[in-house]
Parts: C-alpha cells; sequence; structure tokens
C-alpha cells in the first residue's frame, strides 16, 4: 500500500501536474538506486542552490532506510527538525530561503533501493 502511495504522490508531482496547480512549485528530486547514492556516512547533495523560499517541504521516502534532510553549506549541513521514515511521505510547513543548498542522508545503514522524492510548496 506504501508503495502504491509513493507511486501516485511521484504521478502528481510530476512537472505537467505542477502547472495546472500554481500552488505546487520545483520539484527537487534525487533518485536512489544503489546504497552509495544515500548513505549514513554522508550527506548527498538534492539541489545547490533553491530557486525560490518555499513555504513547505514534501518529502517521499521509498528507500529502504529513514532520512534526514539538511540545508547549508558541505560539511556544514543543519539538519531540519524532522526524519523520514522508509515507504512514509511528510509534509512540514518550515521555510526553505531561497538560495539554500539541499542534502538527505540515510540514518543507521546505507540505503540499497528505491528513491527519495523532495518537493518544495510555495
Amino acid at each position: 500500500m506504501r508503495t502504491v502511495l509513493l507511486l501516485v504522490l511521484a504521478l502528481l508531482l510530476t512537472p505537467t501536474a505542477m502547472a495546472a496547480n500554481p500552488a505546487l512549485m520545483k520539484p527537487v528530486q534525487a533518485y536512489v538506486e544503489t546504497g552509495t547514492d544515500v548513505d549514513a556516512s554522508a550527506y548527498n547533495e538534492v539541489d545547490a542552490s533553491t530557486d525560490f523560499t518555499a513555504a513547505a517541504v514534501l518529502v517521499a521516502n521509498g528507500t529502504d532506510v529513514p532520512v534526514k534532510i539538511a540545508t547549508g553549506a558541505a560539511s556544514s549541513e543543519v539538519d531540519l527538525p524532522m526524519y523520514i521514515p522508509n515507504g512514509e511521505a511528510l509534509v512540514v510547513n518550515l521555510p526553505i530561503p531561497k538560495g539554500s543548498r539541499l542534502s538527505v542522508r540515510a540514518l543507521g545503514a546505507d540505503a540499497s533501493s528505491g528513491y527519495v522524492t523532495i518537493t518544495l510548496l510555495q
């Protein structure tokens, strides 16, 4: 059921679907195909500089491990006050300033399959 929900979210958040709903803006996506893409030892950059100030963030975690999202320069990342369990999606009303660097990190163990989708909402 969770896989179906994540697939539906991914389809709803395509650029075409978002163009029809101006409340949804630029999707920032990181696709995880192997454990080296999102691992527990370091942050993986998803977007070097966001294009606009977001009012909220939607994170869909389709990996096999929980993940956390952070902002800030490499080696100076600051975790957002949330973590996303594997197989879950979460919307957090948390502003992300324009020009922020977004990164993702696995909790506990490296991800070996799946994807993480981060969608900024304005």
